[in-house]
C-alpha cells in the first residue's frame, strides 16, 4: 500500500524503504501494474486492508492445497499432507505476517496452469499474464507451457500481458 501511495505522489517507490507492520520495512520488488492497482485502496485504513488480505490468502492456502492434491493422481494419505504443513507452516506463518504475495503468486500460477489444462486456455493465459506482471518469477511457466506445446495459452498470455502494460501506460 505504500509503493500505491508513492505512485499516487508520482515518486518512485522502489529506491525507499516502505513500512510493512511494526517494526518491519522493505523494498518494494513488485510491478508499478500492482501498485497502480492499489492507489485507489490508499485511503482504507491499513487494519482493514490487512484482514482482508490475510482472509485472501488464507482462502488462497485452502486453493493451494485442493490444487496440489489435483496434480497428483496416486492417493496420497492425509498423515504426509500433515508432514508437509508441518515442514512449511514457518514459511505459510511468515508469509501471512509479513503481508507477502507469495501466497497469491503460488496459487495464480498453478490455478493457470490447471485452467488451461482444462482448455479454458483464454481464462488461464489471463491469470498467468496477471500474476506475471505483479511479480516476474511466474514467467518460468513459459518454456514450460512452449515444452508442452500450449502455444495458444503462450500467444494469449503474451497478449494479455501487453494488454496490462498498455492499461499501465494509460496513466
Amino acid at each position: 500500500m505504500e509503493a500505491a501511495r508513492y505512485l499516487g505522489e508520482s515518486k518512485v517507490p522502489y529506491d525507499e524503504w516502505l513500512y510493512v507492520n511494526e517494526g518491519y520495512y522493505c523494498h518494494y520488488f513488485y510491478s508499478p501494474f500492482w501498485a497502480t492497482l492499489l492507489i485507489p485502496f490508499g485511503n482504507v485504513p491499513p487494519f482493514y486492508i490487512q484482514c482482508f488480505w490475510l482472509v485472501l490468502n488464507l482462502f488462497f492456502v485452502y486453493r493451494l492445497i485442493a490444487l496440489l492434491k489435483t496434480y497428483w493422481s496416486a492417493h496420497i494419505p492425509n498423515w504426509i499432507w500433515l508432514v508437509l504443513l508441518a515442514f512449511s507452516i514457518r514459511f505459510l506463518l511468515y508469509n501471512l505476517e509479513m503481508m507477502q504475495m507469495t501466497i497469491f503468486v503460488l496459487w495464480g500460477s498453478l490455478e493457470s496452469l490447471r485452467l488451461m489444462r482444462t482448455k479454458k486456455w483464454i481464462w488461464g493465459a489471463l491469470l498467468l499474464a496477471f500474476i506475471i506482471n505483479v511479480k516476474l518469477l511466474p514467467i518460468v511457466l513459459i518454456p514450460y507451457l512452449i515444452f508442452r506445446a500450449q502455444f495458444k495459452s503462450v500467444f494469449l498470455c503474451f497478449y494479455f500481458s501487453d494488454y496490462f502494460s498498455s492499461f499501465l501506460l494509460s496513466f
